[in-house]
């Protein structure tokens, strides 16, 4: 996780090359080293006279295209499970998978998330969007904005927005700031 305003690299000026001698004890001329420019990528800047690259976003290092940038957006190619961990994230978390048995999800934006929920921790300081449903006994949700999922059973909810559930609520218990549709 890099924060806004962090700095990601910073240069040191080019420096005379000296000189060497071989194995065989021949003089092998340096060269002097060169100036570069910094490779500053998306969500960045270079600043400091051109010394330095910062984070103009909330999220983490990328190496692409040559570049270093920031990216906002978490992406989970699959499930969240043993190969993947816990996920405790600056930005938006997209899940392509499920989020399995005894995992947590923790994001400083939005959650969304292509499959379902099985007895996991979600939380986040935006909005969950689940597309499958969200099931299990130790299942806890947690959102400052809205969640919506296509059913929640057996699971604790707390959410200040709106809960939209789009099949059913059983047996769980769903508090909401706003209103439960």
């Amino acid at each position: 996780n890099v924060k806004s305003g962090e700095i990601l690299a910073t240069k040191r000026a080019a420096t005379k090359g000296s000189s060497g001698t071989t194995v065989t004890g021949k003089q092998v001329s340096a060269r002097d080293g060169s100036d570069i420019p910094l490779p500053a990528g998306q969500n960045t800047e270079i600043i400091e006279n051109g010394t330095a690259i910062i984070s103009t976003a909330n999220g983490y290092v990328v190496w692409k295209e040559s570049k270093i940038g920031v990216d906002t957006v978490y992406r989970v190619k699959g499930d969240v499970n043993m190969n993947v961990g816990n996920i405790h994230f600056i930005g938006t978390v997209e899940i392509d998978g499920d989020v399995r048995e005894g995992f947590r999800v923790i994001s400083g934006e939005n959650v969304i998330i292509n499959g379902g929920i099985e007895n996991a921790t979600i939380r986040a300081e935006k909005n969950i969007e689940v597309k499958y449903g969200i099931r299990g006994k130790r299942s806890y949700i947690y959102a400052k904005g809205d969640l919506k999922s296509k059913f929640i059973e057996n699971t604790i909810v707390e959410v200040k927005g709106d809960v939209i559930v789009s099949d059913s609520i059983i047996h769980s218990n769903v508090d909401a700031g706003g209103n439960v549709i």
